[in-house]
């Protein structure tokens, strides 16, 4: 009688894993840089896109971000959407600092499973990384340590809140032409939009930079939602965009900045004058250096796993 039992038992846990092996709703794909990959959401299930240990999340947009939630972990490795209604379809771009993706994202597709959780493989890469790891060796000196030159005197802190205050940032500042936004450690990074004039939301193209969200150029408003719950921010004072000039515009104005030079009077022979010396090439602003090198200033290392969701 206990063998026929035990017998019993290993036949039902081999079924169970035999399903669980076969589940449709976690799935793995080779990655294909010309592969849409399609996403089925339900609403009130999450999926998760994971993607490799060594890539980092940069920029995700999102076709309509009123019908689709997505937000990514504080490591930026994993990226968790949630369709916000029952009948949806958009487009979604994930920018990596290695590969670029692209999703379908599709709500309501009766007869299909849900997807739980997406991961990718990299087969290609791999064979690609270990052909050129000797090159990488003999290169592995590491490259000088840039200078940050942005200060805090250009920096703006004067924004305003309103709303659900767990959904506002713990920091939350700008330097004229970036935002930068840092939410606590154990507080859920919410969706990202902004109004326009017309009332209508749209989502903001974000980068990720250490533990700061950074959005470029500035909106002139931040609304925040996560779920049924929503916040506002907006600037105090009005955003001047930042203009850069073209190099041969800067060339043009540094050229008509030269004092002429005097020409002798005409019922006298002009005298031969020396030739001018070469002159110093003039050095850009040191605005622009600023800008430039600002990156390094909130270029710290992402958090620890310990606080991924």
């Amino acid at each position: 009688m206990i063998r026929q039992v035990s017998f019993a038992a290993l036949t039902i846990l081999g079924c169970t894993s035999a399903a669980a092996a076969t589940d449709n709703r976690i799935r793995t794909l080779t990655y294909d840089p010309n592969e849409i990959v399609r996403i089925l959401g339900k609403a009130g299930i999450q999926s998760t896109i994971e993607f490799a240990d060594d890539e980092r999340i940069e920029n995700v947009a999102v076709g309509d971000s009123a019908a689709w939630q997505i937000t990514p972990n504080r490591r930026a490795s994993l990226l968790f959407v949630k369709p916000l209604s029952a009948h949806s379809r958009t487009n979604m771009t994930v920018v990596t600092d290695r590969r670029t993706y692209m999703f379908d994202l599709v709500a309501g597709d009766k007869g299909s499973a849900p997807v739980y959780a997406l991961k990718f493989s990299y087969p290609k890469d791999k064979a690609a990384e270990a052909a050129a790891k000797p090159l990488q060796q003999a290169a592995a000196t590491p490259p000088p340590a840039v200078q940050a030159t942005m200060t805090a005197e250009k920096l703006h802190f004067d924004w305003n809140t309103k709303g659900n205050g767990k959904l506002l940032p713990a920091r939350v500042f700008d330097d004229g032409a970036s935002l930068y936004l840092a939410w606590g450690k154990d507080t859920p990074l919410p969706a990202i939009l902004t109004e326009s004039e017309d009332r209508k939301e749209g989502p903001v193209n974000y980068r990720l930079s250490g533990e700061y969200i950074v959005i470029s150029p500035i909106p002139p408003n931040l609304v925040l939602r996560y779920g049924k719950r929503t916040a506002v921010l907006w600037p105090s004072r009005r955003i001047v965009p930042v203009q850069r000039l073209a190099p041969n515009a800067v060339e043009g104005r540094m050229a008509a900045a030269q004092p002429a030079q005097s020409q002798p009077p005409a019922s006298q022979p002009a005298q031969a004058q020396p030739a001018p010396a070469p002159s110093t090439p003039a050095k850009p602003a040191s605005s622009s250096l600023k800008l430039a090198n600002m990156a390094a200033l909130y270029s710290d290392k992402l958090t620890d796993a310990d606080n991924e969701h």
